[in-house]
C-alpha cells in the first residue's frame, strides 16, 4: 500500500489524523477489507452522537493509484463478514446494484426507554420484531453481522451477550432482499479475555464465514475456556467439524497442582505411554475435546492426557475423584 499517497488523498478530501475538543481526542482507525480501505470514525467526529460510528470506504476499484497489487484480495468472490453494530449497514444484499439498508433498534413499551422489551430488525422497509423470549435476552447490547458466503448467500447474524457467559443468536437469509428467518440459537460465548479488574472484555471478531471462532466453558479440575472454528453450514447457521477446543484462559486458581501421585498418559511422541505424575506437579491446560479428555503440559514440558467424567466437584480423572488428586479444586462462579 502506498502510505504517502493515502495520506495525501485523505488531506485532499478533508480528513485529519485527530479531531479534538475540550473533552475528547479522537483518532481514526482503518482496515483493508474485501472492498477497500475502510476508515472508522467515532461519535461526534463526522456526525452527531445519535448517528453512531461512521465509516468511509476508499474502494480498490475507484482508487487504484492508492494500493499496491499485493495488498488487494486475491479472490473477489471469497466470503466475508462485516460488523455493523446497532446502526444502519448498507449492503447490496440482492445483487441489484443498489445498496440496501439493514439495522437494529430497541423495542420499548409504555414509554419506558431504559428497559427494552425486544429488538426490531429491519431491511429497507421490512421489519421483524424479536421478543426477549425468542430473540436476544439483552436487546440493547445486540449487534449485527452481514455475512456473505463464497457460494453467493447473503445472511444476517444478530448476536448479543446472554446469561451465564452465552450469546443469543438469530439468523436470517437476506439473499432475496427480504428478512427470511432461519432460526435461533444460544451458543457458548465468544468473549475471549478480560483485564485484571474483570470488567473489560475482548471478543473474537467474525470476519470469515469459513472460520468463525466460538468458545465454550468447562469445569474440569478448574474452570477454563476453549475455542474452535465454525463455518456457515448449509442451513445458514454456524457449524463445526473440529473436535478439539484450544484452551486459552484459565478462570480458576493457579497453578493447578497435584495433591497425590497418579498415573497419566503422556502423548508426546508417536506412541502414548503411561507415566507417573508426582505430588506437587503443576499443569498448564492446552486442549480438550470437551467430553472425555483434557490435555495439559507439566513442568518438564511433556504433554499429558487426563481422561475425565462428570464436571465440577463431581469430576473423576482417570477413574479417581479429582478432589483426591489435586489441591484446592476451585471453580469460577
Amino acid at each position: 500500500m502506498k502510505e504517502r499517497n493515502i495520506a495525501t488523498k485523505l488531506k485532499e478530501v478533508g480528513f485529519k489524523e485527530t479531531l479534538t475538543d475540550e473533552d475528547y481526542t479522537y483518532s481514526y482507525t482503518w482496515a483493508l477489507d474485501h472492498e477497500g480501505l475502510e476508515l472508522y470514525f467515532g461519535p461526534y467526529e463526522l456526525a452527531a452522537y445519535a448517528a453512531g460510528d461512521q465509516t468511509v470506504v476508499l474502494k480498490y476499484d475507484d482508487h487504484p493509484e492508492l494500493f499496491e497489487q499485493k495488498y488487494l484480495p486475491e479472490d473477489h468472490d471469497a466470503g466475508y463478514i462485516e460488523f455493523f453494530d446497532r446502526y444502519t449497514g448498507r449492503f447490496d444484499v440482492d445483487g441489484d446494484g443498489e445498496a440496501d439498508q439493514i439495522g437494529l433498534d430497541n423495542i420499548y413499551e409504555d414509554d419506558d426507554y431504559e428497559n427494552p422489551t425486544g429488538l426490531s430488525v429491519y431491511l429497507n422497509d421490512e421489519t421483524v420484531e424479536l421478543t426477549m423470549q425468542d430473540g436476544p435476552a439483552i436487546p440493547d447490547e445486540a449487534g449485527g453481522y452481514y455475512v456473505h458466503t463464497s457460494d453467493g448467500r447473503n445472511l444476517l447474524y444478530v448476536i448479543s451477550p446472554s446469561y451465564s457467559d452465552y450469546v443469543d443468536m438469530v439468523f436470517f437469509d437476506i439473499s432475496d432482499g427480504e428478512l427470511d428467518l432461519i432460526g435461533y440459537d444460544c451458543k457458548p460465548s465468544f468473549f475471549i479475555s478480560d483485564d485484571e479488574d474483570g470488567m473489560s472484555f475482548t471478543r473474537f471478531i467474525l470476519y470469515d464465514p469459513d472460520d468463525m471462532q466460538f468458545s465454550d466453558r468447562f469445569d474440569v479440575i478448574t474452570t477454563f475456556r476453549g475455542f474452535k472454528s465454525y463455518h456457515v453450514g448449509s442451513d445458514g447457521r454456524p457449524e463445526t467439524d473440529d473436535e478439539v477446543f484450544t484452551i486459552y484462559r484459565i478462570g480458576g486458581w493457579e497453578p493447578v497442582t497435584a495433591a497425590a501421585s497418579f498415573e497419566a498418559e503422556c502423548i508426546d511422541g508417536d506412541t502414548p505411554e503411561n507415566i507417573t505424575i508426582d505430588a506437587g506437579e503443576t499443569f498448564e491446560f492446552a486442549a480438550t475435546d470437551g467430553k472425555t479428555y483434557v490435555d495439559a503440559r507439566i513442568s518438564d514440558g511433556r504433554m499429558v492426557r487426563l481422561y475425565f467424567e462428570g464436571s465440577g466437584m463431581d469430576v473423576r480423572i482417570n477413574g479417581r475423584n479429582a478432589q483426591d488428586l489435586f489441591r484446592d479444586l476451585m471453580y469460577s462462579g
